[in-house]
């Protein structure tokens, strides 16, 4: 049997039925005990922790291999409850793995930092940084009885290999292939607009940096652009009317899509803007950014991501934020990439087509 561990996410249906197209035996579980519940899969089990897990009288003498797709506190307990009892997978996109103190300490840029630093003061009073400091060491435990990291950003499982997990061997992974980031985008014009139009972050987890990159924008870009910040998971409501005042304190528009909704219009806003602006410290965001690509966009990003710099070895259309000093050098690199949509094409149908995909499902249920 494979079982699978997840936390609850708008992506984890998708992902529940790729492993079944290429997968038997498939076992989900869904760790989650509180809303709100964007999973909607009947095919999932859902419980609250390892110990109610095991009381649903699940069989793990059968299990041979364990997926671990989020790298929660109950997935540590599953992994330090049976240490090498199973193959590991650990599917690493950013969260789980930068929280590991010695990643964590630097993906938060200076202005988001202080805001961090001030929300803390509060949750220490409420023992939040014991127990996540408790809870840190007991991933790093848990770590070293991993066998695959998987992954296409090869940095993070260089990262990740150098803490000392010298058994962590690496697995190039995509859950989904181009076709199915960019589904039936060939024929879709960008909207001409009026103004210049500029995407920001791609969630509402602080990780966006987002006050540092209005920061940039509002240094980069001319006070008539307007910008669009995806907010719809991932963060907290009180951050939320924080972007909100900071932003409302430049000349820019301003949109926020607060509410989730279906790919093809989220794409359709994507192409509407004339840049995409990443700004995470840590990899984040793989999949907005492969569409984003996909539809020709400029994407700035931070030059020390691990996601930029797999980006910019393939030759894609992506700029590293410290080159930019003004809009007019923007022009200047615009200028550059002239072919951009079909050369970004050529390359990601190259490495993310659903034939190359399958093959890394197929791989992982061998």
């Amino acid at each position: 049997m494979n079982l699978h561990l997840f936390l609850d996410s708008p992506f984890v249906d998708r992902v529940v039925a790729k492993c079944d197209d290429y997968g038997n035996d498939n076992h989900f579980v869904l760790f989650s005990n509180e809303p709100p519940y964007y999973s909607k899969t009947d095919k999932a089990v859902r419980v609250a922790s390892y110990d109610e897990l095991k009381s649903t009288g699940i069989d793990l003498s059968c299990v041979r291999k364990v997926f671990i797709h989020f790298f929660s506190r109950h997935a540590i307990d599953l992994v330090l409850d049976n240490k090498e009892r199973f193959t590991y997978y650990w599917f690493f996109w950013g969260a789980d793995g930068y929280s590991i103190p010695e990643l964590k300490k630097s993906i938060l840029l200076p202005k988001t930092k202080k805001l961090e630093k001030y929300t803390l003061l509060a949750l220490k009073k409420r023992f939040h940084y014991i127990r996540q400091s408790l809870r840190k060491n007991k991933l790093k435990q848990a770590m070293a009885y991993v066998d695959y990291c998987c992954t296409f950003v090869n940095g993070d499982y260089d990262l990740i290999k150098s803490l000392g997990y010298e058994k962590l061997k690496f697995h190039f992974f995509s859950y989904l292939s181009i076709e199915d980031l960019a589904p039936d985008t060939i024929g879709l014009a960008k909207k001409r607009e009026s103004h210049i139009k500029v995407q920001i972050g791609n969630s509402l987890n602080n990780t966006n940096n987002h006050l540092d990159a209005i920061d940039f924008v509002k240094r980069v870009f001319p006070e008539s652009a307007e910008l669009i910040f995806p907010v719809s998971y991932s963060g907290k409501a009180e951050y939320l009317s924080t972007i909100k005042a900071y932003a409302k304190e430049t000349h820019f528009r301003t949109s926020f899509l607060e509410d989730f909704i279906p790919l093809q219009d989220y794409l359709a806003y994507m192409n509407s803007c004339d840049f995409v602006v990443f700004f995470h410290v840590r990899q984040q965001s793989a999949n907005n950014s492969l569409s984003a690509l996909w539809l020709g966009k400029i994407v700035i990003m931070r030059a020390e991501s691990t996601l930029y710099k797999f980006y910019k070895k393939n030759d894609l259309s992506v700029v590293a934020s410290e080159e930019v000093e003004s809009y007019q050098s923007l022009n200047t690199i615009v200028e550059s990439m002239p072919n951009r949509l079909e050369k970004n094409r050529a390359i990601l149908m190259r490495i993310f087509n659903k034939n190359e995909v399958a093959k890394q499902y197929e791989a992982l249920f061998a």
